[in-house]
């Protein structure tokens, strides 16, 4: 979302819900990189107030941020994080990993779980990159929570809290009693190459299999910004939370499967957030993964209109771009930001992405027309079927969107990010070898070289070292666990990545199949292995399918 120059109503961190009055367990609340990142992640505000909602439970925060050689500490009392009970972490980025094994070294807590003792703290971990595989975090997590958090997180601190006077490790089986709780300690899981030779629990009564948690009627339960934070990126805005997940299926998206079905809050539940937030904030910042397919957008952006704030948008559909969404986007950022993927009509079929080239310059004209001086766009290299003239598109693409400015007579400035292709769990191209890092190198060269050459253009590319490292993680099993801990040591992930072993060459480079488990196969997300499949062989034809339109579809099992 796009920041502007006004400021939050205070100048300093403000609390806008009751605190907990304190209980007998203690959790501190841990987000792997600085405030500011921290802070302006709604995910970790929400997780914040389940923690501070639950009974028994006192939870403060801490952040990756600390001053070198400081041992990690808590914002709201300066306590040492390793005198708490429970220290949980939020993780959304995979190779935010990194900063966790540093953050638990720093703090005096044993890294591997195995080697930690009743008066050490349990190590929770939860967030999208959990939820997908957990198993590369396996040695230095306690317990998971897979899926949404906001009703198995209180049942697994009810559960800590009635056994927190048991051994170690029956204190982790009895939490696994919770659905969607995980705790890798109490599996055996052997291998040979990419192939798991054993998974076996160690105890009766663990699941072999753990389901995905996820709320059915999200208007259940708030989700909007509980703090003022004006050091956080996003400071002068409240950030609320619109839908969750996304039906337009596209075949590399994580949240797009993971999160499946998508569901829309009812603008009711949404009128008392924004009455709420609009008494703090100048801005509201509605998030969703695609905010435009919300049915009553049109009613919704009206209504927070009524009551003064001006609207951001993370990213948006360019399909969804009606005249009033376009007014919303322009009135306070005057950046749209959209995401094409590719620069090609044909490649854009591969991914599930029905809108053409012709659309994106017609929105870009209509954008400009409405007062948006600049358009972000989202680009990714190395996806499968790709080719030459695909990669040299991008750069034809962004000239196009510059021109279409200039059409209407108006200065429209391009900025191209462009990341590789990172296949991900639970998704059809989960399924695909990724690009070799110097293939990935070239193009992202190539694309450089060609939007440089655009007038009123900028580009950004992501380094394809760290893509290789985040690939390990995405499709990785538990001994992707000693890469993270050589990142640790040598202190940069292009050293720790030299002299791959065999098993991590073939887990970003080998071609996987339905039929052969893989690491995260235990975790059950609902979605039929014959939609990952089809799903996937469709787009290796380059053909589209329909969105997810729940309850009416039942072609992935989601919403079962």
């Amino acid at each position: 979302m796009a920041g502007s120059k006004k400021t939050a109503k205070s100048a300093k961190e403000r609390l806008l819900v009751p605190k907990s009055g304190g209980g007998a367990l203690g959790a501190v609340l841990v987000h792997p990189s600085s405030y500011a990142v921290g802070m302006s992640s709604l995910g970790y505000q929400i997780v914040w107030r389940i923690l501070n909602d639950a009974p028994g439970v006192y939870v403060e925060r801490a952040f990756a941020d600390r001053r070198r050689g400081k041992a990690p500490r808590t914002v709201e009392s300066g306590r040492h994080v390793g005198d708490f009970d429970i220290v949980a972490f939020s993780l959304s980025y995979e190779p935010d990993a990194v900063n966790m094994c540093k953050f638990l070294r720093d703090a005096g807590i044993p890294l591997e779980g195995r080697k930690r003792h009743a008066a050490d703290p349990i190590v929770i971990a939860g967030g999208i990159a959990v939820t997908l595989n957990p198993e590369p975090y396996a040695d230095f997590i306690d317990l998971f929570v897979v899926g949404e958090a906001e009703e198995a997180l209180p049942e697994l601190l009810e559960r800590l809290s009635e056994f927190r006077s048991a051994s170690r490790t029956r204190l982790l089986a009895e939490a696994c009693a919770v659905p969607g709780v995980y705790a890798p300690r109490l599996y055996d899981v052997k291998y040979k190459g990419l192939e798991i030779l054993e998974r076996a629990p160690k105890r009766e009564g663990l699941p072999e299999r753990v389901r995905r948690r996820w709320i059915r009627d999200i208007d259940r339960y708030a989700a909007h910004s509980v703090f003022v934070a004006p050091q956080s990126e996003f400071g002068d805005m409240g950030l609320v939370e619109i839908a969750r997940g996304c039906g337009r299926g596209c075949r590399f998206c994580a949240a797009g499967h993971i999160m499946r079905p998508p569901r829309y809050r009812s603008v009711k539940s949404l009128e008392a957030d924004v009455e709420f937030l609009s008494s703090h904030f100048d801005c509201l910042g509605l998030v969703a993964s695609s905010a435009t397919d919300h049915p009553k957008i049109n009613e919704l952006l009206d209504m927070i209109k009524d009551r003064g704030p001006a609207v951001s948008f993370a990213s948006l559909l360019v399909e969804g771009l009606s005249d009033r969404v376009l007014e919303a986007a322009a009135e306070r950022s005057k950046t749209l930001t959209i995401a094409p993927e590719t620069g090609t009509d044909r490649l854009r079929k591969v991914t599930n992405k029905k809108i053409t080239n012709e659309e994106i310059a017609d929105a870009a004209y209509v954008a400009a027309a409405k007062g948006i001086k600049r358009i972000k766009m989202y680009f990714i290299v190395g996806l499968p079927n790709e080719t030459g003239d695909d990669i040299a598109a991008i750069g034809e693409l962004v000239r196009i969107v510059t021109a279409a400015g200039r059409k209407g007579k108006r200065n429209l400035e391009a900025v191209a990010s462009v990341a590789p292709f990172v296949p991900k769990p639970h998704t059809p191209f989960g399924l695909h070898p990724m690009e070799d890092a110097k293939v990935l190198e070239a193009r992202l060269a190539e694309v450089r070289g060609a939007v440089r050459k655009v007038p009123g253009a900028t580009v950004r590319t992501e380094s394809p070292t760290e893509a290789i490292f985040q690939g390990i993680l995405s499709r990785g099993d538990r001994r992707a666990g000693r890469i993270i801990r050589k990142v640790l040591e040598e202190n940069s992930i292009r050293r720790a990545l030299r002299d791959l072993p065999q098993w991590a060459t073939d887990t970003l480079y080998a071609r996987r199949t339905i039929d052969q488990p893989a690491p995260w196969s235990f975790i059950d997300d609902g979605i039929g292995d014959a939609c990952l499949i089809g799903e996937y062989h469709q787009g290796l034809l380059g053909r589209i399918s329909p969105p997810c339109r729940p309850p009416k579809c039942n072609r992935c099992d989601a919403c079962k």
